[in-house]
């Protein structure tokens, strides 16, 4: 993308209304780090059995053990356990140091809390030349239930952090950094593979390139990728004695019908549970204007590839990732709060459409501007779907309770091996409104969530300003990220 030289920071009233909103930001990130994590989700399950694991690994490479660690020939399970090898780093290297295994818990989850502080910048760098943009990016990350994951000792905070960090690195053009991130990346889960490829491609081209990077940005996007590949490859091999990860290939936690996908699908989006509409409103509402962008460009000009094929890639990687998931038998990586498993990928598909259709998004919001009310009933939408986001992590755990809240004939001891009810079980939960997520953490005040919703609010509102507020001077001098067919159009 093309990023005119920025004069934002010569107008006071926008340079002190960023200000304010950073500030805001900041003692939200110090109120989850203080107030929010004696609350936070450390004991999940499975961040137990990552603890565990990794201390089996160090004791298997204590003993030079360096292939079937903790593995059993013609067993799928490993005493090292399955999950992605981003999160043995930094709990094998806390073990190695001498913490105990409740510690490391603690450790991950502040580390959790890091990520979600870096991420804000990083949203802030890819950005920053158009503090408008870069306010609503971060406005789809604050309201988002992001704010759970930053107190929760799960990876995807840091592995979403990580992601972005990637797309960063890509627009930066160089070599070495953006080998070592996506490399680093990669290793964040198995299937980031390839949507790191599509992501880092359209994130490091330019609109003079055409429709991909030039080679110095495109070959060590492939090469970090490569390398990450063979690390967790060979990471398989020393926990499974197989390049592939085989507890999680079981034929048994494959969803066993084209309907049930489907539906799994539609669940990962819309799902009043879990789905990404109700846990991330802010990023789905850039991802939806994004597509309708997209799908103006392709009726109004089809033959100009370079104006709608970028977003419309990227929204369909999106879409395909989802359709991976909903393959699995837990699409959502309960129990958890939210989509635990697609929330890594939304920070850094949002800050892509906002560098590809940005511009297009605040023409539609400088219009919506013209008018008061329609600001004020603007700003009070935004509050009201961020409000349970922001009191997350405080009140995670009444939403859990009513997600997993049981029936009749269901609750949280059916286990995947007992086929269609199991399935019957998982459907009848994730489309449920009563008891309802949401609702049971919007309303719960207890642990200091409605401060950690008042400050949250605050900054959000900061925000809003940022992006609602007149252009700099005239128009016409106002930075932004323009695009091919901006361009032709000026011509």
């Amino acid at each position: 993308m093309t990023i005119q030289t920025t004069t934002w920071w010569t107008d006071r009233r926008v340079r002190w209304s960023i200000l304010a909103a950073a500030v805001l930001l900041l003692a939200y990130v110090e109120l989850l780090w203080i107030g929010a994590f004696p609350w936070g989700h450390l004991h999940t399950g499975d961040t137990d059995h990552l603890v565990k694991g990794a201390r089996t690994a160090l004791d298997c490479i204590g003993d030079g053990i360096w292939l079937s660690c903790g593995h059993i020939k013609g067993s799928p399970n490993s005493g090292v356990f399955h999950y992605s090898m981003l999160q043995y780093l930094p709990a094998a290297f806390f073990l190695a140091l001498g913490a105990s295994e409740a510690a490391t818990l603690e450790l991950l989850a502040r580390m959790s809390v890091v990520a979600f502080a870096g991420s804000f910048l990083l949203i802030w760098s890819a950005l920053r030349h158009q503090p408008r943009l870069a306010a609503l990016g971060c406005l789809a990350l604050l309201g988002s239930a992001a704010t759970y994951h930053a107190t929760s000792s799960f990876s995807e905070m840091l592995a979403g952090m990580l992601f972005l960090a990637a797309i960063v690195a890509a627009g930066t053009r160089r070599p070495i950094l953006i080998l070592l991130v996506f490399w680093i990346a990669t290793l964040g889960k198995e299937t980031f593979p390839p949507f790191l490829l599509l992501f880092g491609m359209l994130a490091g081209r330019d609109e003079e390139d055409g429709l991909l990077p030039p080679a110095r940005t495109l070959l060590p996007i492939i090469g970090g990728v490569g390398l990450g590949v063979a690390s967790f490859t060979a990471f398989n091999y020393f926990r499974f004695s197989s390049p592939w990860n085989l507890t999680s290939i079981q034929p048994e936690l494959v969803t066993p019908t084209w309907p049930l996908r489907l539906e799994f699908l539609a669940a990962q989006w819309f799902s009043p549970a879990a789905g990404i509409l109700w846990f991330w409103p802010v990023a789905m509402t850039v991802l939806i204007a994004s597509a309708v962008v997209g799908v103006l460009h392709v009726i109004r000009k089809p033959e100009a590839f370079a104006n709608w094929l970028p977003v419309m890639a990227l929204l369909s990687g999106m879409l395909a990732f989802t359709a991976g998931l909903s393959l699995w038998f837990s699409p959502f990586g309960w129990i958890s709060y939210g989509p635990r498993l697609a929330a890594p990928l939304l920070p850094a598909a949002v800050v892509v459409c906002l560098r590809t259709v940005g511009p297009e998004i605040l023409r539609f919001i400088d219009r919506v501007a013209r008018k008061t009310t329609l600001v004020a009933a603007l700003w009070l939408a935004l509050m009201l779907v961020m409000w349970p986001q922001l009191g997350s992590p405080w009140a995670w755990h009444p939403g859990i309770q009513a997600l997993m809240a049981p029936t009749e004939d269901c609750d949280d001891s059916v286990a995947v091996y007992e086929g269609d009810h199991f399935y019957d079980c998982v459907t009848s939960f994730m489309w449920r409104t009563s008891p309802w997520v949401i609702h049971r953490v919007a309303t719960t005040t207890a642990n200091g969530a409605t401060t950690g919703r008042l400050m949250g609010a605050a900054a959000g509102t900061m925000l809003v300003v940022v992006i609602v507020r007149p252009r700099v001077g005239d128009r016409r001098d106002e930075p932004a990220i323009t695009s091919a067919h901006q361009n032709a159009n000026e011509t």
